[in-house]
């Protein structure tokens, strides 16, 4: 059970993926912001 390298790897592995949300959270926010306004635009015309 007890394998520590497993441990490890799955604490750098869950470190990375907080990584990754922080800075895919606010790209994707910021896509969807860019996209809203485009589809917006095209709409009010």
């Amino acid at each position: 059970m007890g394998n520590p390298a497993y441990g490890a790897g799955k604490a750098a592995a869950e470190e990375a993926a907080k990584a990754a949300l922080k800075v895919i959270v606010p790209v994707a926010v910021g896509v969807g912001a860019v996209i809203g306004s485009v589809l917006t635009g095209i709409i009010k015309k």
